[in-house]
Order: C-alpha cells, then sequence, then structure tokens
C-alpha cells in the first residue's frame, strides 16, 4: 500500500469555536485510506483545526517529529507496517490521549493497551469517536482508567 501522510486545517469559520473538538489537531493513524479520510471529514466537521493521517508506524514517527502538539490520537492496531501498540507506548510518553479505534479483538491486559484512554469497537459512530476525544484530550496528566464500549471478559 501506498504510504500517505497528509495535513487537513479546517477553513477558518467564525463558528468554529463553538463545536466540540474547536481548536484541537488530531493525529488519525489508520491504514485503511477510506476509513481514515471519513475520521479526518468527521473530525474536521466537529471543528478540529488540525488533523493529519498517517497510515504506518513509520508514517505515525514522522508526524510526531514534525512537532505538532496534538490533543489527541485515533490510532487502529494492526497497521502495514505492524502492530501499532509500541506506538501508543510513545504517544503515551509525550503525553498524547489515545483512543484506540480498531475492528479487531484485543488484549486490554497487554501492557501498551493499558495506556490509552479508550477503545472504540469498530465499526462506530461519529458521535462515540468525538466524545471519545473531547472527554480525554486536556491538558497534559490526563492519567486516567482506559474505558472500553466493549465486554468485561478482557478482550475487546
Amino acid at each position: 500500500m501506498m504510504t500517505y501522510a497528509r495535513d487537513q486545517a479546517a477553513p477558518p469559520l467564525g463558528g468554529q469555536e463553538g463545536l466540540p473538538l474547536a481548536r484541537k489537531s488530531v493525529l488519525i493513524i489508520e491504514d485503511e485510506a477510506l476509513i481514515a479520510l471519513s475520521v479526518e471529514t468527521c473530525l474536521l466537521d466537529a471543528g478540529a483545526a488540525i488533523v493529519k493521517i498517517a497510515n504506518s508506524i513509520a508514517s505515525a514517527q514522522s508526524a510526531l517529529d514534525e512537532g505538532i502538539p496534538f490533543d489527541a490520537a485515533i490510532v487502529d492496531l494492526p497497521l502495514a507496517d505492524g502492530n501499532a501498540s509500541s506506538l501508543i507506548q510513545v504517544l503515551s510518553e509525550r503525553e498524547i490521549p489515545v483512543v484506540i479505534s480498531t475492528g479487531d479483538e484485543i488484549d486490554l491486559e497487554h501492557p501498551a493497551l493499558s495506556k490509552a484512554v479508550a477503545i472504540i469497537q469498530k465499526p462506530h459512530s461519529d458521535n462515540d469517536l468525538i466524545e471519545a476525544i473531547v472527554e480525554w484530550s486536556v491538558p497534559p496528566h490526563h492519567q486516567g482508567p482506559l474505558r472500553s464500549r466493549a465486554s468485561r471478559s478482557g478482550k475487546v
């Protein structure tokens, strides 16, 4: 699959301030282009100021190296170049709240996954995604319990 990284800024509209993601910057790490573009549209419609898409661990690391102060990251676990668990650790160390958005079954006991602030099972609604970002894209020191919209069996 071709590597892509895309920046998109929301158009400067006077009404952006009243939207749930006004002035937020979000990194989307998703290797399915249509899903990534759909999430991007959702975030921009919700007022996000900056949305950057990365489709691999390598392109996500490049995006982080640019120094953009991301308010949140949306991460799919299986990517073209590997499992994103190690990337979740990097994001956490940078105090960037991570929302995992995946269709795969995952083990909630995995150490890296405990760093995520929310897990949303695909397919999910735009509202579920925005709610998770709004809840957790607060100033640093957001450390809190993992939230999941899935079973309590230890597997999602």
